[in-house]
């Protein structure tokens, strides 16, 4: 469900004064010693500065880890999180900054899933090839402290999708461990026309749910090959043609370039034409197939009961 949100609100005098009285911030001034611009950084972040004769507010806040902070004392989000938990985060956090939000105008937001895995969740990620009917192709972005794949992402994407190992994460971030558990998200970056009060709307947060379902529920996995009586060579010929779609000629156009930058040897180039030409000739028939693990069954269908479970039961527009 909705976590990290950044969100603008234009202020009135008295919601300033409201917001700035329930807490210390960072104040800085101006020559003439009015204020300029107030921080706050704690358990989410408020940025109010002016422009004009305006106010403007920008703020960040996780409400999944906001919601475990008000019910648990622990600003985590790797545990359970519904839409019922999101409206409840909401509610509470207008009442500790003292500020209605329903009308501030949505930057960013991430709309994610945990599910709990029996095998470690890099072993599920480095065989996730695409976004299923969205074909979008994962890219590996792992780094330091977690393993993870996105789709093509930046400033100018206003909405991709990512998938990472969430008990590295907190293990390496929080020092604990947690079982097993793989996380996906929906990211949206400036997205058009959205109030806060919309990301609380149940019809329109199953509209988010559903992009999410059509993107994550239908996951390509890397298919594992299975033999019958091949060598080791002939398995890597196969899963190569694999990678070219089986498609005749991208297999010869990748023979003949590999040959002549020097990746094949005059051999190496012969045996493979000539397994290609046995192969069309459907001389492999029945000896190999390509088949999806069941581990990776396994975690689509966590993934759809989570879905069921945390999100809305709206109707999407």
């Amino acid at each position: 469900m909705y976590d990290l949100v950044k969100l603008r609100k234009c202020l009135t005098s008295n919601e300033l004064k409201r917001i700035t009285e329930k807490r210390a911030f960072d104040v800085s001034y101006n020559e003439n010693g009015s204020p300029k611009e107030y921080r706050y950084k704690n358990k989410f972040y408020i940025r109010i500065y002016s422009k004009g004769v305006f106010w403007i507010m920008t703020f960040e806040v996780s409400l999944h880890k906001y919601f475990y902070y008000v019910t648990d004392n622990q600003y985590v989000n790797y545990k359970p999180f519904s839409f019922e938990n999101a409206l409840f985060a909401a509610k509470e956090l207008e009442t500790d900054i003292g500020v209605n939000l329903s009308q501030a105008v949505v930057k960013y937001y991430e709309l994610g899933l945990n599910i709990m895995t029996d095998n470690e969740p890099k072993e599920y990620i480095k065989q996730m090839v695409k976004v299923g009917k969205l074909d979008k192709t994962l890219i590996d972005n792992s780094f330091n402290y977690t393993f993870e794949k996105l789709t093509e992402n930046g400033r100018y994407k206003r909405t991709f999708y990512k998938v990472y190992d969430k008990t590295h994460e907190v293990k390496e971030c929080l020092q604990i461990n947690i079982p097993f558990t793989l996380r996906f998200e929906l990211v949206r970056q400036r997205p058009e026309n959205k109030l806060f009060s919309d990301l609380l709307n149940p019809d329109l947060c199953a509209k988010d749910c559903k992009e999410f379902e059509t993107a994550f529920c239908n996951i390509e996995f890397e298919p594992i090959l299975k033999t019958f009586g091949l060598t080791s060579a002939q398995k890597e010929f196969l899963k190569e043609f694999y990678s070219l779609s089986f498609d005749p000629k991208a297999i010869q156009d990748k023979i003949k370039a590999d040959y002549k930058i020097g990746a094949l040897t005059e051999k190496q180039r012969r045996t493979k034409r000539e397994f290609f030409a046995k192969w069309e000739n459907g001389e492999f028939y029945g000896k190999y197939d390509f088949v999806i693990s069941d581990q990776s069954k396994e975690c689509i269908r966590l993934l759809i009961n989570a879905l069921n479970k945390n999100c809305p039961k709206g109707q999407p527009p």
